[in-house]
């Protein structure tokens, strides 16, 4: 038998080595469970929503007091309880000289509803407006 040289070996394995490898075969995953989809309704809650109108300042029973009065209109989808109207006097820089709470004909007002109120107050000296202040829960 003949002897083949070392160097024809490696001849012969280089270029087997040359040759491109096939990619491995993609693996399928399964297809995602789609999710389920709920939908929901918002509540927004009713709230009452308060403007004052019509605040009449007028002459009290002597020269030194004044009756002060108007209407708190309820414009909001909710029940006004517990209202509580503030009538505040200002000097002409806005600082409170006086502050004192207002008779309320009703302490609840319902949704699209008007309640009246009325205060009656000694106008101290310096006194420029007057300031009122609705309140509810």
């Amino acid at each position: 038998m003949k002897k083949v040289p070392s160097w024809l070996f490696f001849v012969a394995l280089a270029p087997a080595s040359c040759v491109p490898r096939q990619p491995p075969e993609p693996v399928l995953l399964p297809e995602p469970t789609p999710k389920i989809l709920v939908e929901e309704e918002i509540v927004v809650p009713e709230r009452p929503e308060l403007a004052i109108l019509d605040v009449v300042e007028g002459p009290g029973p002597d020269k030194e007091t004044a009756l002060v009065s108007g209407i708190v209109e309820n414009r909001g989808s909710g029940r006004a309880r517990n209202l509580r109207v503030t009538v505040q006097v200002l000097d002409e820089s806005g600082t409170p000289l006086l502050s004192l709470p207002a008779e309320v004909s009703s302490a609840t007002v319902d949704p699209h509803s008007q309640v009246t109120f009325r205060a009656q107050l000694r106008r101290p000296r310096g006194a420029a407006k007057i300031h009122v202040v609705a309140e509810s829960r």
